[in-house]
């Protein structure tokens, strides 16, 4: 399976989405901030990154969108925010390969990354 970066700053939100991947078989790397995220980065080209836009602000996660875009434009970046105002408005949103909107099911988060993790290989 994938290895992703999950970043979200919410905790549980970290904790419960990290445990779903990992049930799926996924090898999962948590990142709590826009920081923690980039030090992954340099440690390890994810297969997919799953992350929220507000870490905690749109200004972080725009940045951390541009610095996996330029770290590895392969990487498949999919955002799950209550925040889709503030990235559909921003030239980053073209370099995200899927939006969901907070709260997202489960099960479509599920689809949506192993459709982009079987699509990239991973």
């Amino acid at each position: 399976m994938a290895r992703i970066l999950l970043v979200d700053d919410d905790p549980d939100q970290l904790s419960i989405r990290g445990l779903l991947l990992e049930r799926e078989g996924h090898c999962v790397e948590l990142a709590a901030s826009a920081a923690q995220a980039e030090e992954a980065l340099l440690r390890a080209t994810p297969g997919l990154v799953l992350m929220d836009l507000r870490i905690p602000t749109s200004a972080d996660g725009l940045a951390l969108i541009r610095a996996i875009h330029a770290h590895s434009a392969q990487v498949p970046i999919v955002v799950l925010s209550g925040w889709m105002d503030d990235l559909n408005k921003a030239p980053e949103s073209r370099l995200v390969s899927t939006c969901l909107r907070k709260p997202a099911r489960s099960e479509r988060v599920l689809r949506i990354v192993a459709g982009l993790t079987q699509a990239s290989g991973e």
